[in-house]
């Protein structure tokens, strides 16, 4: 399966107060980046704008260390400092691209 970006937010707790951490839930509409959209990604490590990204366990993007075998899911438009931070990418699974 390749990787996906999706949701630039959380839906809205129903509940007052609560944040969820569902982008939709059943039968809600989910927006998904194609390839060649740009988009923001959360950051899972340190990045520099060029690198090729796929997702860590937390779907936040990390630098893909072999291009030939790893699922590529973006690339980096900018330089993100430290895991966390927001960066432009755009979303590809071919590279070259």
């Amino acid at each position: 399966m390749l990787p996906t970006v999706s949701a630039p937010k959380h839906r809205s707790s129903p509940r007052p107060g609560g944040e969820s951490t569902l982008a939709a839930e059943s039968g809600d509409p989910l927006h998904v980046y194609a390839d060649g959209d740009e988009c923001l990604l959360e950051a899972g490590e340190a990045i520099t704008a060029g690198n090729w990204l796929k997702p860590d366990s937390q779907g936040r993007g990390i630098v893909i260390d072999n291009t030939a075998s790893d699922p590529i899911g973006a690339r980096a438009l900018e330089d993100a400092g430290a895991a966390g931070e927001k960066i432009k990418v755009r979303v590809t699974t071919h590279p070259g691209e």
